[in-house]
């Protein structure tokens, strides 16, 4: 193991439970969203990984926690501004957040967590009085965007540090942010904290439900720490002591993303929220093995054309495959 591991998961980060079963492991998982001159099997560029699971609410996450200023130092290239599927994904969070608020624009503090390149502050402009950025690729580089929207370069770890403490959201958005968040309960519950009496909450995540339907655990890597699903989610929003408010599916955004709502409860009275099902580690495990046997027949039959094989399209995501191929 050549990366620096920071943390060892030896609780679930939704509910606390340490019935954690591993789900699979792997030597040398190769990081992801490096483009490198020529091909390297350094194994500076990689780590052993597991996905663990958790048997009380199905949460899924990885036991080994990478340095971030490893995973997201300066050649992690992801702006969503560059990425149609990206932008497209903000157009169905922007969608989705006018529907449930039913066109509400006047919210006196909006904070948005992971705000990359500004393309959701930008939709977002006429919604609030104050808007707040935060996010890693602004680190020494905090700016006005105008004359109510500031954009702080922070970790979300760091957000109680750099922000006023009179500071009291009523909207907090994120979009593609908490999977890479370790202690996920913790950095929720700072969030609920500071937000302000029935501050509306709206997140974005990789659904772990439509991974497993799909069996796409080549979407599993380093960068993504946290896999949830709908127990998990609603698991989440009880221990928070907060309102389920709704949820659904962009299908076209990584097969599945799951995006949900919830709101801060100022009465302190535990909210009567939904009850989902969830898989089990020992049915993810068999899930995995099939995935593993399908990629083994797709090799024989690559192997069996005995022709030359030309691959167009080196995505982030190539390595993945790569190696599990």
């Amino acid at each position: 193991m050549a990366l620096n591991v920071v943390n060892v998961t030896k609780t679930c980060n939704i509910c606390g439970a340490s019935e954690l079963e591993e789900v699979f492991n792997t030597r040398d998982m190769p990081l992801t969203g490096l483009y490198l001159n020529s091909p390297s099997k350094d194994k500076k560029l990689c780590n052993d990984q597991a996905l663990l699971q958790c048997e009380l609410c199905g949460h899924g996450q990885l036991k080994n926690i990478i340095d971030p200023r490893d995973l997201y130092d300066s050649s992690y290239t992801h702006r969503s501004t560059e990425s149609s599927i990206s932008s497209s994904g903000n157009d169905f969070f922007y969608k989705y957040l006018t529907e449930i608020t039913h066109g509400k624009t006047d919210f006196k503090s909006i904070l948005e967590i992971g705000c990359n390149d500004l393309v959701l502050i930008k939709r977002i402009q006429e919604l609030g009085a104050k808007i707040t950025g935060i996010d890693p690729i602004w680190i020494n580089k905090d700016f006005s965007f105008n004359a109510k929207t500031e954009v702080i370069g922070c970790f979300v770890d760091d957000l109680s540090q750099r922000l006023d403490t009179n500071f009291r959201p009523d909207l907090i958005l994120s979009a593609h942010t908490f999977e890479h968040v370790d202690r996920t309960f913790e950095q929720f519950s700072k969030l609920v904290e500071f937000a302000a009496d029935d501050c509306l909450f709206l997140i974005e995540m990789p659904s772990f439900d439509t991974l497993l339907k799909t069996s796409r655990f080549d979407q599993v890597f380093h960068q993504h720490l946290q896999y949830i699903g709908l127990h998990s989610m609603v698991s989440l929003i009880d221990r928070l002591g907060c309102e389920y408010v709704s949820h659904t599916y962009n299908h076209d955004y990584w097969g599945g993303t799951l995006l949900f709502a919830f709101r801060k409860n100022k009465l302190s009275v535990r909210a009567n929220n939904p009850a989902f099902k969830f898989t089990y580690a020992s049915e993810t495990a068999s899930k995995f093995s099939n995935f593993k046997k399908k990629l083994s027949q797709d090799v024989e039959l690559l192997i069996g054309l005995k022709e030359p094989i030309y691959g167009f399209g080196a995505a982030q995501m190539l390595p993945m495959l790569a190696h599990h191929l």
